[in-house]
């Protein structure tokens, strides 16, 4: 007959425990000092120094081997914390959020994301923080992903190319994993001067101008033939005399040199102005 453990003798390994999940983090911090001279060698003066793409995909590879009753949402916020950490070890980290009045939740969302301690700067427009990024002020921005439709000048157009900026990109939704994040309460877009990279997983962003009287909807069913499935068409713009810009969210990562995108052009040659991707986010279930 197994004896039972004493409440001693359980706190005694929860004590040996910890010390081994503490020893594993100061290893893992070691180690950041070779990830910057690695960097270093790269020889390239401006790059963002989180990689979306990378940090999901070791998310995702610790929700698939998690077992047991601890929760997968606490799970993800440990490692948010630490990845916050890890980075702001590298260089000092300082993000922009959209903030139009206290307590709007993008600076909650914002934080739960990326560290209770990264450095932040708020303001009431959105644009501003779109510029704060393109012009490297801050390593990212946190603005809403919800699109107001009768805004005459909706922020996604400042996401173009040829704004007299390099533009930023979307590269993330928060919160992860349809609200894992725990006490994030607003939806929002990242954006990076980092590029938008495919995972196992993707949402696309795409804008496309249209001339003369091309409907949303007529759109979106030769991007569904051409294999782009649309989720949404998240935002309509007036352009210039009958031109319209339409913004569309799709499954998968639209790449414009795939050969789908490149289908899909040719069918609508005289209907589309331009077509740009503005980014998008992997999907964490």
């Amino acid at each position: 007959m197994t004896k039972e453990k004493t409440l001693a003798e359980v706190r005694s390994e929860i004590d040996a425990i910890d010390d081994k999940i503490h020893d594993l983090i100061m290893a893992r911090a070691e180690l950041i000092e070779d990830i910057i001279q690695a960097k270093k060698q790269l020889s390239e003066e401006k790059k963002p120094i989180i990689h979306h793409a990378r940090e999901t995909a070791i998310i995702k590879r610790l929700l698939k081997r998690h077992k047991g009753p601890f929760p997968k949402e606490v799970l993800i916020r440990m490692w948010r914390e630490m990845f916050s950490a890890f980075v702001n070890m590298q260089r000092s980290f300082e993000m922009a959020v959209y903030m139009p009045e206290r307590g709007a939740g993008f600076l909650e969302t914002a934080r739960d994301h990326f560290g209770t301690h990264s450095k932040t700067r708020t303001s009431t427009s959105i644009v501003q923080v779109i510029k704060d990024v393109a012009d490297w002020n801050v390593e990212v921005g946190v603005i809403p992903a919800q699109v107001e439709q009768e805004d005459a000048n909706p922020w996604w157009l400042s996401l173009l190319p040829g704004n007299g900026w390099d533009a930023p990109q979307i590269v993330a939704k928060l919160p992860l994993s349809n609200g894992r994040d725990i006490s994030s309460s607003q939806e929002a877009f990242v954006i990076s001067m980092g590029e938008f990279e495919p995972t196992s997983d993707d949402r696309s962003l795409v804008a496309i101008e249209t001339r003369g009287k091309s409907s949303a909807s007529s759109i979106g069913t030769d991007l569904e033939k051409t294999g782009f499935p649309v989720r949404a068409v998240l935002g309509m713009h007036n352009a210039q005399e009958e031109d319209r810009f339409y913004l569309f969210e799709l499954e998968g990562y639209f790449n414009k040199n795939d050969a789908k995108v490149e289908a899909f052009i040719e069918k609508e040659a005289d209907n589309i102005v331009r077509i740009e991707c503005l980014g998008g986010y992997s999907v964490i279930e």
